[in-house]
């Protein structure tokens, strides 16, 4: 397909998926201005597949953050809106991945499988957080394993912990089923334990230094999703 027909289809679907964002992503104007680049960087660099992938972490991430809503917003603890710099912090690397995955097509695969890993990273993060909140045990913190409360910046849950690795083997599943990667059990592994590990990181920086206030939010997920991404660079370089 020319560049101007995937330029074409991603207006089109655009008008479908903006209000969707508004209303049930939780995203505030800027930041669905943001997600609207991020995907349009995708689209034109992996087509529909490499979108459905990136579509597949917005509706995940607002079926968790709406599951038990009213109970988190009770305690405090409700996601806000998300905005530019909270989609930048989670988009920029994977639609770097995809333009590479794009521009250089002798490496095609490796930046596709970073892509996908780095979306998984952010995936098993959300759902991690968002499903952990619900736990009806306390939480523990990662660094320490002392219990602390709940929405406390580094704290982690059993139930939280599953959810998050299943977060990241339902995004792998569905690169791989919509074909953007080969169906190999060590391309899904790769896929799944660098967005897993993702989200370790991003609960040790948020004990070590968010919660201290060295860092925000948005920087722990910037550098949590690229150590998901590195892994994954890592791992198939070693593997493939």
């Amino acid at each position: 397909m020319t560049f101007e027909g995937r330029v074409f289809e991603y207006l089109v679907i655009s008008l479908f998926v903006a209000p969707f964002s508004l209303r049930f992503a939780g995203m505030d104007k800027k930041g669905s201005l943001a997600a609207f680049f991020v995907g349009f960087f995708v689209y034109i660099s992996l087509g529909f597949s490499g979108f459905l992938v990136l579509l597949a972490l917005h509706v995940l991430g607002a079926i968790v953050t709406r599951t038990g809503f009213s109970r988190k917003q009770r305690s405090g603890i409700e996601q806000k809106k998300r905005s530019f710099e909270n989609v930048c912090a989670n988009g920029l690397l994977p639609a770097a991945a995809a333009v590479a995955a794009g521009l250089f097509t002798n490496y095609s695969e490796l930046f596709t499988v970073a892509f996908v890993s780095a979306i998984a990273a952010a995936t098993a993060d959300t759902v991690s957080s968002e499903i952990g909140e619900l736990s009806k045990r306390r939480p523990r913190l990662i660094t320490t394993f002392e219990y602390v409360d709940v929405g406390t910046d580094g704290a982690v849950t059993v139930m939280g912990t599953v959810a998050g690795m299943g977060g990241a083997a339902i995004i792998a599943a569905i690169a791989i089923l919509s074909g953007i990667l080969v169906s190999t059990a060590p391309l899904f592994l790769i896929a799944v334990v660098s967005g897993f590990a993702g989200t370790i990181v991003d609960s040790i920086l948020g004990a070590a230094l968010e919660r201290k206030g060295v860092i925000g939010n948005d920087l722990v997920n910037l550098f949590s999703i690229s150590a998901g991404l590195l892994l994954s660079v890592l791992l198939y370089v070693s593997v493939i």
